[in-house]
Order: structure tokens, then C-alpha cells, then sequence
């Protein structure tokens, strides 16, 4: 059933949160601006969602590994957005998921209260945990999946540990309820991706944006597969080795570990690896099936507008399965990753200047930065 549009010049914030269908979403308006003009919608941003102003705001920092970002992108944001004169504009960040008390005032400020509509996107809980993980385990996270999903499930509920930032944008009713309390509850939308095809998201902002059916198609061709289990495995033992080093730094692996030898695999190499599914056990499954029975309680008694079936959300899309940790790599497997790391070390090297004393500056070269990288994990691991 279609939804009926928001009114005209609303301001539209998506707000996420992450792995539900947000990437294709913002891809699809990323890539269609020309299309969304001649229908009087204005997409927010240069770049495919506006993650370093929502960081900005939400998070009070840039993103890591980004140093060309800053501190000043939400009130670039703000400005950009107030200066627009069309019939909808759309923001789009799951890094707004994360925004507190604090910094809903502020965007709400920003935004104009009469003119915004704050939409929610939502999966079954038990299909996010293991895009959670993985996405956790490239950012440099060292628990393996069976441990995660037991601190996750069962003695981190309320994300007072290491869980925090996961349930922090997985109570969906709690973040719903944070903006219903500013703009009205008739101004939050959350839309239920459950047992829906995966066009199902861009049909219903479609609706919402009063754009014609079929203008939010997005480009297929710059996704990219998945990382394998095996795989995702050896990056996090990798991950258990690097945060014992002294030299750790959290921009440094942000730039040639998560978005260098992780986008090559993802890119290239993965393409080539045999793919081992994730499993997510029975237990789990139902587990999240509860804890979703309980957050679609608290959305229905906040009033917001629900678009799709709320109860479908407690329900997996695939069947629990109860697979085994990897514990090898194919030879193989170990050369497409050992590429993917020297690419993103030359990348990495290529850019680096390390300076010795205050009147000097070296440049590195990739091969030169590549074997330092190695001599230290060498000598590290020697002494380990």
C-alpha cells in the first residue's frame, strides 16, 4: 500500500540505524540527484550519505581515518540544507542513530521542528547481529562471533560494556520516542523491512519524497561482496595482534585496514574467496525475536507512524544455523589477503610522512613502510 507524502517542503532525516538497507538507500538517492531536481527533491550532501556531519553532531568527533573531515561539517550541513528552496529536502545518516538528548535538541534547532520528518528503517534483529559483527570486526574488534553474540544477547542488554554502541542505535523505540518527544509522534516514521523484496525501502521513500515510481534505482555496479567468514576471522586475529602493539593507532588502522585491505578484498579479491556463512544459532535467534517483541511494544505505545509489519521483525529471515568457527585459511585465501594489505600499505606509505626532528621531513615510500610494518610485527610477535 502506498504511503502518503510528507507535506511539501518537509525536511527529511533518515536517520538509519546501520545494516538496515541504508547503503543501498543513500545509494540510490546519491546517484539519481539529476532525476530527484526535476521532481523538486533535494538530496543533502555531496558524497553518498552525510557521515561526518552526523559524526560531527552525534559522536562530537570526525570519523577515524578521515582526516579531511572535520569538526565543522554539521554546521556546513545546517547551512546548506537552510539555504535550499525545494519542495523536499532528504538527509540521510545511520550515524544520526546515535544522537543523544543533547544533540536531538540541536538538530531539531537546525532543522526547523514544523518542517521535519524523521524516518526510522528496521530489520529483523536476528539478520543485523551478523552484519553487526562483521562490521565491528573490521573496525578493529577482537571478539569472535559466539562470544559477541553472548555478551550481546545476554550480559550486555542494556550496552552499559562493550555492547553500547550496537544497542545504543538497536532500540529502535527509545530513539523513536527521543525525537516523538520534540516534533510529535505523527512527525516519526519507522518503516518495517521484514518479509518485503529489496526494492521494498525505495519504493516506500518513493512515497514518502512524492517522487515517481522507479526514480531511486541505485548502481549496482559500486557495491561490492561481502567478506567471508574465514577471512573475517583472520582479520580479527590480526586485530588481537595490532591493539598489543605499542604503536597501535586508531586513524592508521581505520585507513589501511578498514577502508584499505578490507575494500580491496571486498572489491576484488573477496570475489575470488569461497564464501562460509555466518551461522546464528538457535538460541540467539530467539533471543533477538524476544528483545524485538519488547522494542515493537514500546514503538506502538510511542504512537509513531509504522509503515510494513512490525511482528514480522521478531522472525529471521533465514533458517538458525549452528556453524563452527573457521579456523584455517586456503593458500589461496592467504595471498588475496596478503595482496589486499600490501596494496593499501603502499597506498598507505605513498601518503605518510614520518618526521624525525622538528626540521625534517622524510618521504616513505609504500615498499619502505610495508617492510617497517613487517620488522615491527616481526619483533613483537618474536617476543610474544
Amino acid at each position: 500500500m502506498a504511503c502518503l507524502p510528507f507535506p511539501d517542503h518537509s525536511r527529511v532525516l533518515h536517520i538509519g540505524p546501520a545494516k538496515t538497507g541504508t547503503t543501498t538507500l543513500q545509494n540510490s538517492f546519491h546517484v539519481n540527484r539529476e532525476a530527484l531536481a526535476r521532481h523538486g527533491v533535494y538530496y543533502a550532501g555531496k558524497a553518498q550519505q552525510v557521515r561526518s556531519a552526523a559524526a560531527a553532531l552525534a559522536l562530537k568527533r570526525t570519523v577515524a581515518g578521515s582526516a579531511s573531515q572535520s569538526i565543522n561539517a554539521w554546521r556546513d550541513l545546517v547551512a546548506e540544507v537552510q539555504s535550499v528552496n525545494a519542495r523536499c529536502v532528504v538527509i540521510s545518516s545511520e550515524t544520526f542513530a546515535h544522537c543523544d538528548d543533547q544533540a536531538v535538541d540541536e538538530a531539531v534547532g537546525a532543522f526547523d521542528a514544523t518542517r521535519l520528518q524523521v524516518v526510522l528503517t528496521m530489520r529483523p534483529l536476528a539478520d543485523i547481529l551478523p552484519s553487526a559483527w562483521q562490521q565491528y570486526v573490521q573496525e578493529g574488534m577482537r571478539s569472535a562471533y559466539p562470544a559477541w553474540l553472548h555478551e550481546v544477547l545476554e550480559h550486555d542488554r542494556e550496552g552499559q560494556r562493550g555492547a553500547r554502541g550496537f544497542w545504543r542505535r538497536m532500540y529502535i523505540d527509545r530513539i523513536a520516542q527521543r525525537w516523538a518527544d520534540r516534533i510529535g509522534a505523527d512527525r516519526v516514521t519507522v518503516i518495517s523491512l521484514a518479509q518485503q523484496p529489496l526494492d521494498y525501502v525505495m519504493r516506500t521513500f518513493e512515497d514518502l519524497t512524492g517522487l515517481p515510481t522507479g526514480t531511486l534505482v541505485p548502481d549496482l555496479s559500486t557495491f561490492n561482496s561481502s567478506v567471508p567468514y574465514q577471512v573475517l576471522e583472520a582479520i580479527r586475529a590480526f586485530n588481537v595482534r595490532y591493539w598489543q602493539l605499542d604503536e597501535s593507532d586508531r586513524d592508521v588502522y581505520a585507513r589501511v585496514v578498514a577502508r584499505g585491505a578490507v575494500r580491496e578484498l571486498k572489491y576484488a579479491g573477496g570475489k575470488e574467496l569461497a564464501k562460509t556463512p555466518i551461522g546464528t544459532p538457535h538460541w540467539a535467534c530467539d533471543r533477538a525475536g524476544e528483545i524485538m517483541g519488547q522494542i515493537n511494544t514500546g514503538l506502538r505505545a510511542s504512537g509513531v507512524n509504522v509503515v510494513g509489519d512490525l511482528d514480522a521483525l521478531t522472525l529471521p529471515s533465514k533458517p538458525p544455523l549452528d556453524s563452527a568457527v573457521p579456523s584455517t585459511l586456503e593458500m589461496s585465501e592467504v595471498a588475496v589477503m596478503l595482496l589486499a594489505m600490501m596494496h593499501a600499505a603502499d597506498r598507505e606509505g605513498a601518503r605518510r610522512r614520518i618526521r624525525p626532528s622538528k626540521n625534517a621531513v622524510v618521504e616513505v615510500s609504500g615498499r619502505e613502510a610495508l617492510g617497517l610494518l613487517r620488522r615491527r610485527l616481526t619483533a613483537r610477535l618474536r617476543r610474544a
